[in-house]
């Protein structure tokens, strides 16, 4: 261990009642991440709430199957019996854990979160069924996928396979720069989730209209129960007003709700358009208890 980590595991050795502990982004290698996760254990099995280990498993160090399938890493989660939210990196669960998990903390687990590493090969996923296990064990959750898509990593069907139909699907931080048709076929896939979905952050590099920005706004108009909307870029003025007039009717019931639209510097237009929204639809949001932000945004 380095002397940090070496502090680190003195420090959570000298606690009892911990509730929450955050590792997140704090890279180890295998032997020192158990390590310091058996400290934990050790210490804080039975009061530990909050756990996030998210980029704390580096997938190269782990191999190209993740840490998941260490003997070692499933008893030492195994040990944490009252967690109610998980965050951790893709390639640190599978099915087997998944469901040791929630076994583990039955009706108390309320939200897994899970981060797609930009250079993770997707080895495996985890089947409906056991998302539908999941479910009857742990009614109230509610996972959140941190995934970004990239035209040089990223293979679509596998991308799909990770948001199969029984996952709860809450809350969805997408980023995509592969192909139009590549990012419509995930939109599809959340069709399933439309009933589920209260978080939706998007950013899609696209400048120009396209039948994908239809699939988006669609998929958007769908999701009944959306609270918190962001859009980083790839609708267009006229999508966002549709988004507007669907929160003024009362078939969206947004909380927030922000875009930025890109544009170039000489768009006049765009510009005024976007005032022209924003005016009109602010006092609207601000009348439901809601909050509208509209930003354009430049490119050369």
């Amino acid at each position: 261990m380095n002397k940090f980590s070496e502090l680190l595991n003195r420090f959570i050795g000298t606690q009892r009642c911990l509730e929450f502990f955050n590792m997140s982004g704090y890279e180890n290698s295998d032997d020192n991440g158990l390590e310091l996760l058996e400290s934990l254990s050790l210490a804080s099995c039975n009061t530990l709430q909050h756990l996030d280990i998210t980029e704390f498993f580096v997938l190269r160090s782990s191999g190209d199957d993740g840490i998941h399938g260490v003997p070692a890493f499933r008893s030492l989660m195994a040990r944490f019996t009252r967690l109610t939210s998980v965050k951790m990196s893709y390639h640190c669960l599978d099915e087997e854990l998944l469901l040791r998990l929630t076994r583990n903390c039955a009706r108390t687990l309320q939200e897994i979160a899970l981060q797609f590493a930009d250079d993770e090969p997707f080895p495996h996923s985890i089947s409906s069924s056991t998302w539908r296990e999941v479910r009857r064990l742990c009614p109230e959750l509610g996972v959140e996928v941190n995934l970004s898509s990239y035209e040089e990593t990223t293979d679509t069907p596998d991308i799909i396979n990770f948001l199969p139909q029984g996952m709860p699907l809450k809350k969805l931080y997408y980023h995509s720069s592969v192909k139009d048709e590549e990012t419509a076929a995930v939109f599809q896939q959340l069709y399933y989730f439309v009933d589920l979905l209260e978080e939706l952050c998007l950013s899609i590099v696209s400048f120009e209209e396209s039948s994908l920005t239809e699939v988006v706004v669609n998929l958007i108009l769908a999701c009944r129960n959306l609270k918190h909307l962001a859009d980083y870029g790839g609708l267009l003025g006229r999508h966002v007003e549709a988004i507007c007039e669907a929160q003024k009717d009362g078939r969206l019931k947004l909380k927030s709700c922000s875009f930025d639209v890109a544009g170039t510097q000489d768009d006049i237009e765009l510009e005024d358009a976007l005032k022209a929204i924003e005016a009109k639809y602010v006092p609207i949001f601000a009348f439901q208890n809601a909050k509208l932000s509209i930003d354009n945004w430049y490119y050369d």
